[in-house]
């Protein structure tokens, strides 16, 4: 069964949304309905307002694998593709080791 949060304001998207009820399991977003479509217990109301988890991560997910390294090199250096140190580094992860990183990233 879905977590349902009723919330007064949500940003969805890059859209404020009045009014809506969230279900989320397993800590994905599975619907985002009106508040009629709330079932009897949702968590929330009109004092809740949700937010997206702010990160921006796009990029930098990956580098978790190395954090350290490239800190003593100039920006050029360490991220200039293709030949930057990050490039070089990610290049070199076994895809198994890159989703590790990006999940750990998040988790």
């Amino acid at each position: 069964m879905a977590l349902e949060l009723k919330a007064a304001l949500a940003l969805v998207g890059l859209e404020v949304r009045e009014r809506v009820c969230i279900a989320v399991r397993e800590g994905v977003v599975e619907a985002v309905g009106s508040w009629a479509s709330c079932g009897p217990r949702p968590l929330g109301g009109e004092w809740l307002a949700v937010l997206p988890q702010p990160a921006n991560m796009h990029v930098h997910s990956a580098d978790r694998a190395f954090p350290e390294y490239g800190v003593d090199l100039r920006l050029e250096e360490a991220v200039e593709p293709p030949r930057g140190l990050k490039h070089r580094l990610l290049e070199r992860l076994a895809r198994a080791e890159l989703v590790e990183a990006i999940a750990g990233a998040y988790g």
